[in-house]
């Protein structure tokens, strides 16, 4: 064995350490004290200094020759960067001070953003990191969400012990801090697996049922209403793409099972709930639970039912819709450019905007959907502007009756970002990062991949 041989299964060895170790770090969550606030960030985020440096000693020259499925996808960037720049710009000028959230949560989110996609990228250039990322990605997930639904059968006895880890008030957690989060993760999850369930290419059958029955269960039990919503538009998504065919026995039976499976577990913990002195009479009709509140779990009712009224601040139905009342009354005030990042959040730390309420404070709150946020901040042109980037992108990831692994990939991500359409009109939802390395990993083209042309 040659030293060049060596060495090139050293740097093998190196980036799919790197790969696994952003599978598992995507999916945690942790917060950081910046500029006098607190700002939640992915664990990933702390290795991304590191794996730039590794890619680009190692391995961007092969990287870098490849093309992307988005025609101008830098063009695109670069329009998309301008807006939020004169948004913060904006903002700043209505404020006349920098807005921390609008500032780093944000803007400089934006870079970590584009920073994921590249290094999904990266990770395109090779199936044997690709595959390895993605099954690194699926097993920490389903492993999250398996011990967060052991944790929540038990939290009669365990809940006060463990909440905020795990689980927190009723809800199941994962590694994210936030079963919205969470949630919105676990449907990324069964939605990015449908086309290798269908042709079991990632696991075996079984593994792949096993994961879909855990990934559904506990998206149920995340209580959020936003990631039941982006299934259920998932679902006939992957319908069109043919990754799910209801008219035949043999692909609609996985689906099958993992939704007899995930119904099983569902009803497992209720009846866990029931052995630990909880009465739970459920049913679950049009996303709405129908129970006594007196005989659940300390905070659950809010989880399973979003017109009962809640104690905590923003967390029932009427308080999403004042915040969405008074960011539309906002942006008629500035319709074509917005009001400028951050002004809706400082308003209410002002004083100047009233929105929601606690025990007679006003609670800060940020705008609880995608789209509105796009449209109060940036105005109709950033909506604009951001959407049809968004269609461009799933335009490039649709593919029908996908059978190689980078077709079924791409099916698997637009799966994903359907599930992200639908989540976040409900949730502010475009800053989750491992959203982005998937979209890097689905829209990059290796050399190895592109078409030769004929001599």
């Amino acid at each position: 064995m040659t030293a060049a041989t060596v060495s090139g299964a050293q740097n093998n060895g190196l980036m799919h350490g790197l790969f696994l170790a952003l599978a598992v770090t995507l999916q945690i969550q942790i917060t950081l004290s910046i500029g006098g606030g607190e700002i939640r960030v992915s664990l990933a985020d702390l290795l991304l200094v590191p794996a730039f440096a590794i890619a680009a000693l190692l391995v961007w020259g092969r990287a870098n020759d490849m093309s992307w499925r988005v025609p101008a996808l830098w063009l695109w960037i670069a329009a998309l960067t301008a807006i939020l720049f004169a948004s913060l710009v904006h903002g700043w000028g209505v404020l006349e001070f920098w807005s921390g959230w609008a500032l780093y949560n944000k803007f400089v989110g934006w870079f970590v953003l584009i920073a994921y996609l590249m290094l999904g990228a990266v990770a395109a250039a090779d199936p044997a990191w690709r595959d390895g990322f993605l099954r690194a990605f699926f097993m920490t997930g389903w492993l999250s969400a398996g011990l967060s639904l052991a944790c929540i059968a038990f939290s009669p006895l365990i809940g006060r012990y463990i909440d905020g880890f795990l689980i927190e008030s009723g809800r199941i957690i994962g590694l994210l801090a936030n079963p919205n989060a969470f949630g919105y993760l676990l449907g990324i999850l069964f939605a990015l697996q449908a086309p290798f369930l269908k042709s079991r290419r990632m696991f075996s059958a079984r593994i792949h049922v096993i994961g879909a029955s855990i990934a559904l269960a506990g998206l149920i039990v995340t209580g959020s209403r936003g990631a039941w919503l982006g299934l259920i538009v998932a679902i006939p998504a992957l319908a069109l793409l043919r990754v799910i065919e209801f008219r035949r026995y043999a692909a609609i039976m996985p689906l099958a099972l993992a939704l007899v499976g995930s119904t099983v577990l569902v009803y497992a913990l209720l009846a866990q709930w029931g052995l630990n002195s909880y009465a739970y009479r459920p049913f679950f009709a049009f996303g709405l639970w129908q129970y006594d509140p007196a005989l659940l779990p300390p905070g659950a009712s809010s989880a399973f039912n979003p017109f009962v009224p809640n104690t905590g601040p923003g967390r029932t139905l009427y308080q999403r819709l004042d915040l969405a009342i008074a960011a539309l009354d906002q942006w008629r005030a500035h319709p074509a450019f917005g009001t400028g990042l951050g002004v809706f959040l400082e308003a209410q730390r002002s004083g100047a905007l009233v929105v929601v309420k606690f025990n007679g404070d006003v609670v800060p709150q940020v705008i609880h959907s995608t789209p509105l946020w796009l449209l109060t901040e940036t105005g109709l042109l950033g909506l604009v502007v951001f959407g049809g980037f968004f269609f461009v992108v799933m335009s490039a990831l649709w593919i029908r009756n996908p059978i190689s692994p980078p077709d079924l990939l791409r099916a698997g991500v637009f799966g994903a970002m359907t599930v992200f359409a639908g989540l976040s009109l409900s949730i502010e939802a475009m800053y989750q990062r491992h959203l982005w390395f998937l979209l890097g990993l689905a829209l990059a083209i290796p050399a190895l991949q592109k078409p030769r042309k004929s001599v």
